[in-house]
């Protein structure tokens, strides 16, 4: 068995000084106990289990800097994608027990069309609603945005008749008198 330190955060390549991984504080660092002959899938396990994702959510990234290999810190970490590259790493950190792993974790995306309504939720009035503030992107300021854009086509429409005219004449006024006319007539 051996005891290898983990921490969850970002890979960031700095100008300056090379590689350097930012550790997420709110998920901090996790000892996790492993076989020598672990796999990938064991490795992934333990990492979910003990940082608390959620398994089916999990997309994960493991990665180390083999500092004893490599002889700067421009080169690129090693990212484990296989049990061979379990095997290769958990062989390295037996060496050099300093050795950290690095886990990259992204919450999977779901479908992006789809809009997450809680159906249990009672309707609110937005006047009273703690949510005033909305945001731009939601349903109902998108509809009101169609609305406007719809409005304002139908007054470009006005201005290019006014403008066939050749006076400030309202189209639709006159419109409206012809359809008048022609009611009276029949």
């Amino acid at each position: 068995m051996i005891h290898v330190y983990a921490s969850c955060g970002v890979w960031e390549l700095v100008v300056s000084s090379g590689w350097s991984f930012n550790v997420d504080k709110k998920k901090g660092g996790r000892l996790l106990a492993l076989e020598l002959k672990s796999s990938l899938e064991e490795l992934q396990k333990n990492v979910i289990e003990d940082f608390g994702f959620e398994e089916t959510d999990a997309d994960l990234e493991l990665s180390y800097l083999p500092i004893g290999l490599i002889n700067s810190s421009k080169c690129p970490p090693v990212i484990i994608g296989n049990s061979r590259q379990v095997q290769n790493f958990l062989g390295f950190c037996k060496k050099h027990q300093s050795t950290q792993l690095c886990v990259s974790y992204k919450a999977k995306q779901g479908n992006p069309n789809k809009i997450d309504i809680d159906l249990n939720k009672m309707p609110t009035d937005a006047s009273t609603s703690e949510e005033n503030e909305r945001n731009p992107c939601d349903i109902g300021t998108a509809s009101n945005i169609v609305k406007g854009a719809k409005h304002n086509e139908k007054r470009k429409g006005k201005m290019k008749q006014s403008e066939v005219d050749g006076d400030d004449y309202d189209a639709d006024k006159h419109n409206e008198k012809k359809k008048g006319k022609m009611k009276q007539d029949e």
